[in-house]
């Protein structure tokens, strides 16, 4: 059944020029807060200490969205349960995106994201995001992070975080949602957790791909209505349709200038 989305009331958006001075000043701003945080949430995960930790990642995408100038209108659709993890599945604008989402979710979710391997090589980043809870993904091996998901499901009793996944891969180039990849959602149908499409909007004027600056204004993050999959749709067959499904939901919210060119339809980007 297809869930019927409406786009929400835009106010305040970003602007489509300007932001350069206000981009250089958050450059100088997030690399000190990101180490210092980094360290931080190292030793506490280390030291199994996983509130002080959440309380310190709160800290650190907070500051981030402060200084950026970016106020957020948050919305929740449906019945979503704090104590039950979930997968998350948004579309992915901006650079600016983690600390959106994170601050987004509280005190809703404690979140996690799974993120490119090559931010965990950057130091104290990395390193924070590693003894935190964050999963590392190659993009040519959807193999590899559902190898790493069972490790966690292994080692302990219970799932301690919903983690958010960006299906497109990569961000936008021009701010419109792209076609969502297959393997993704062969990873959330392998878990068996309820599914909540993010939809993200006007991120992307914020902080436009490939460029330094960055705009004041609001960001709208839509959490809609939980997915919850039945033993028998919790399999590879249906993962095509549950693709479909999500993307519709996504791009119904999203304004008409960062809708996919053909909306409602998914071009399968490849798993």
């Amino acid at each position: 059944m297809t869930q019927t989305t409406t786009v929400p009331e835009l106010i305040d958006r970003p602007p489509e020029r300007g932001g350069l001075a206000r981009g250089l000043l958050v450059g100088l701003f997030v690399a000190p807060w990101t180490g210092f945080w980094g360290v931080v949430c190292m030793v506490l995960g280390l030291l199994r200490c996983s509130r002080a930790a959440q309380a310190s990642l709160d800290l650190w995408a907070s500051g981030i969205v402060k200084a950026s100038g970016v106020k957020l209108r948050v919305t929740w659709r449906g019945q979503h349960q704090p104590d039950r993890p979930c997968v998350l599945l948004a579309n992915h604008q901006s650079a600016l995106d983690i600390p959106i989402l994170m601050t987004a979710c509280r005190p809703t979710l404690a979140v996690r994201f799974m993120a490119k391997e090559s931010l965990f090589k950057i130091p104290l980043m990395g390193w924070g995001m590693r003894a935190t809870g964050f999963i590392p993904i190659r993009r040519e091996s959807a193999r590899h992070a559902a190898e790493t998901f069972q490790e966690i499901l292994q080692s302990t009793s219970k799932l301690p975080y919903s983690f958010i996944i960006f299906p497109e891969g990569t961000r936008s180039d021009d701010g419109r949602l792209q076609p969502f990849k297959r393997g993704t959602f062969g990873l959330a149908l392998r878990l068996g957790l309820p599914i909540v499409p993010v939809t993200l909007i006007d991120a992307c004027r914020a902080n436009p791909k490939c460029s330094y600056r960055v705009r004041k204004g609001t960001v709208q993050v839509v959490f809609h209505e939980p997915i919850e999959l039945s033993a028998d749709e919790s399999d590879r067959s249906h993962r095509d349709e549950l693709v479909e499904r999500v993307h519709a939901v996504v791009a119904g919210a999203l304004p008409g200038d960062q809708r996919p060119e053909q909306p409602g339809r998914n071009r399968d980007a490849g798993s």
